[in-house]
């Protein structure tokens, strides 16, 4: 499966499931909450898209309530994306604790992915990041600033999956 063919029909499905069985509110997830129990609605093999379309709505998410305050309320009620805290409390989980969480508890499917596969995934949410701001009119919230911030931002390459993601990002034109 291509990266896009997951994220665009089976991301939301899989997602709604999971805050159901996981009785979370729809806003606000809880990483303790990837389970398998809780995840068995997932396809083995889609697991690993579900772990990295998650990771980078909620990075961008939290790029949007950081650095562009003024256009976040037209963003949040564009995408209803959620937010993943570590705890019961609302702390905003740096998105790549949980690619960190699947090296942990999954390591076996952790290291099947390639470096490749991940530049893959981001190379794609990536180019549709830029496809959306550009569709949608926001005030500062333009594809170029937007890059521009998450590029200048530490926490963006924090980690493994951080760094490819920046390494992506650095290379889209």
């Amino acid at each position: 499966m291509i990266p896009e063919e997951y994220y665009y029909n089976h991301f939301k499905e899989h997602l709604h499931e999971w805050i159901n069985k996981s009785n979370s509110h729809e806003k606000y997830l809880n990483i303790w909450n990837l389970t398998d129990k809780l995840l068995s609605h997932i396809p083995k093999e889609e697991l690993v898209f579900f772990y990295y379309s998650l990771s980078c709505t909620i990075l961008i998410d939290q790029v949007m309530y950081s650095y562009f305050k003024e256009d976040y309320s037209k963003f949040e009620k564009l995408t209803l994306y959620p937010k993943m805290s570590h705890w019961l409390c609302i702390d905003n989980a740096n998105p790549w604790t949980i690619l960190e969480h699947i090296k942990i508890f999954r390591l076996s499917e952790y290291n099947k992915i390639s470096k490749r596969e991940w530049e893959r995934f981001f190379m794609f949410f990536i180019k549709d990041l830029k496809n959306f701001f550009n569709e949608n009119r926001f005030n500062k919230a333009i594809w170029e600033n937007v890059r521009k911030e998450m590029l200048n931002d530490n926490q963006i390459s924090w980690s493994q999956s951080g760094e490819a993601f920046h390494y992506c990002l650095s290379k889209e034109n």
